[in-house]
């Protein structure tokens, strides 16, 4: 039995001034999937994240989710009903710990989620949900630590809990090993793949050895275009592709 589209996009077009970010972009995303955006520098791969993430709005064109349109949901209604999303910088509270920061996005899932914060420390499920996390995403070593005292790796680490904390039914993950040393990338490769067929995970990233590795289908963005859609090993043949992007060399 095929998976069913998670994310259909549609014509999606998005223009800054004299700049068009996204020009006609269709995009269809499967359930259980890695599916990677590719692109040279300028092509619209983060402006194609922050539409589907509900940060910006298309001028035109269409975004479904789950058969449902969503296309002028906001980011926290998008999240609340299971879009979640890591950013090029990180994007946590340095000051307060890994448990801290991982209770923050435990609590802002709750439907209640207006109330004042309390320490998780101080709220026994919470605490139990957190712990839960640490366990799974190997972090209750450093469970402690003031996130701001932590190398950078780690850091994308926890900002990968952090999103999956939010039991998303995708993930968009935007440029995830940036910054990161060769070990550190592998790491996080291993920690995305192991999220195949459980969430949708929707990659966008400089690092075609990754990209190749964990992609179950790339799509290829040029001045804010699809130009392709297909299987790793087939974009990486496509000529159309080499000459726009990948090179020979790849």
């Amino acid at each position: 039995m095929m998976n069913r589209a998670l994310f259909v996009v549609e014509n999606l077009t998005k223009n800054f001034g004299a700049i068009t970010a996204s020009n006609g972009l269709n995009l269809e995303v499967v359930e259980g999937e890695i599916h990677a955006l590719i692109g040279p520098n300028g092509a619209g791969k983060s402006t194609a994240i922050h539409q589907l993430s509900g940060e910006i709005s298309p001028d035109s064109g269409r975004i479904f989710f789950r058969g449902e349109e969503i296309t002028r949901w906001s980011a926290d209604q998008r999240a609340r009903r299971g879009i979640a999303r890591t950013y090029q910088i990180t994007s946590l509270f340095p000051a307060l710990s890994v448990r801290d920061n991982l209770a923050m996005a435990v609590q802002s899932r709750d439907t209640h989620h207006f109330r004042f914060w309390r320490q998780a420390s101080k709220d026994p499920a919470l605490r139990k949900t957190v712990d839960q996390l640490l366990d799974a995403h190997e972090l209750m070593d450093i469970a402690e630590l003031r996130v701001a005292n932590l190398a950078h790796g780690q850091q994308r680490q926890i900002e990968l809990a952090l999103g999956l904390a939010l039991n998303p039914k995708v993930l968009l993950l935007d440029e995830p090993m940036a910054g990161m040393s060769r070990t550190e990338s592998l790491e996080m490769a291993e920690r995305i793949d192991r999220l195949r067929g459980s969430i949708a995970v929707v990659l966008v990233e400089h690092d075609m050895d990754v990209v190749f590795r964990l992609a179950d289908h790339i799509s290829v963005l040029v001045k804010g275009e699809v130009i392709c859609t297909d299987l790793p090993e087939a974009v990486r043949a496509n000529p159309i592709v080499r000459d726009a992007y990948l090179g020979e060399s790849v």
